[in-house]
This record gives C-alpha cells, structure tokens and sequence, in this order.
C-alpha cells in the first residue's frame, strides 16, 4: 500500500495501543491486534515487542500458546531466532502437556527446526525437523486434509535441504530433493 497511508495506520494502532494497554480487561487484544497489523505491514522488527507485551498481559493458556507462536514467528521473519527459539520451546511443552493436538505439535516442531537451524544448532534441528516430517507421514486424512500434507511435508523437506546446505552435508540434502513431492528419479 501508499507508505504515507501506512504510517498513518501504525501512528493510530500506537496510539489505541497505548490507550488500551492500560486497562487490564483490554490489553490483550489490544497487543495481539497490533502485533497482526505490524506483522501483516512487515514490520516484524517491530512486532517483536509488542508480541512480548501480549505474552506479559496473556491471562489464560490458550492466550499465551498464541502469543508465544506470534511473538516468535514475528522474530524469525526479523532474523531474531534467539528470541523465538524459547518462544517455541515453551509453545512445544505446552502442547506436550496440556493439548496433545499431532497437528499443533508439528507445526511446534517445524518452528523449533528453523529456529535451530538459524541458531546453527544444527543435530537438534534435524532432530526436530526429522520427527515432524515422520508425523506427517504417520497422519490420516480426518486429521490434515491431503494438500495441506503435502504442502507441509514439502515444507519440512525443504526446511531440512537448507539445514543440510548450511551445515554442509551435501549427501543428505540430495537425498531430500528426492523425496520432494513430484521429484522424480535422479
């Protein structure tokens, strides 16, 4: 959109933000709001600490689990994987404790394949990223639709070449271009 336009959008969610952050019954919404509208202007730089506002005035576990997958996908896109990678990790034990969901539980794992692979933590990211892409396979159709499956399992495929491209093992990133979907013998 016009960046005049833009700016005079981000001024106005400041200012309500502002506003509402100080009352406790609205604060939430206002920081997750805000958050969205950054993100969505890629201003994920940004987006950073006001998502750790709404983690700090999150006031039940469904709230929060939001707030930590936000905050965190907002810091990966601004190449902040030291503040997501904790973010992820609580959102995974939360989902381990509380909401086994197998579909939350890899999109959990997905993210924490990335941010350890940006972090260079290289074993356990593929650690991470192995066992989604074997929750996928294990998945029936009632639980994830086929293209949703596919599109993840690429993905995590794809996520898993460029780990082995920046940990330099050649070897294993040809073996995943094999099993990208659609890829045929080599």
């Amino acid at each position: 959109g016009d960046p005049k336009r833009v700016e005079e959008a981000k001024a106005r969610y400041a200012e309500v933000y502002a506003i509402l952050r100080e009352m406790p019954s609205e604060r939430f919404t206002a920081a997750t709001d805000y958050l969205r509208f950054l993100v969505g202007m890629a201003r994920d730089a940004e987006a950073v600490p006001i998502g750790q506002d709404a983690i700090r005035f999150a006031d039940d576990p469904a709230k929060l689990r939001f707030a930590w997958l936000a905050t965190g996908d907002a810091a990966i896109k601004a190449n902040q994987p030291a503040i997501a990678d904790p973010l992820y990790e609580q959102a995974f034990a939360y989902h381990l404790a509380k909401d086994p969901n197998p579909v939350e539980l890899i999109s959990c794992r997905f993210k924490l394949g990335q941010s350890k692979r940006l972090l260079k933590k290289f074993d356990e990211s593929e650690k991470y990223l192995l066992a989604c892409h074997d929750a996928l396979a294990m998945l029936n159709a009632d639980q994830l639709d086929p293209a949703s499956k596919r599109i993840r399992t690429t993905s995590v495929i794809q996520e898993l070449m460029q780990l082995y491209t920046d940990w330099n093992k050649p070897e294993k990133d040809a073996v995943c271009k094999v099993k990208l979907p659609g890829a045929g013998p080599t």
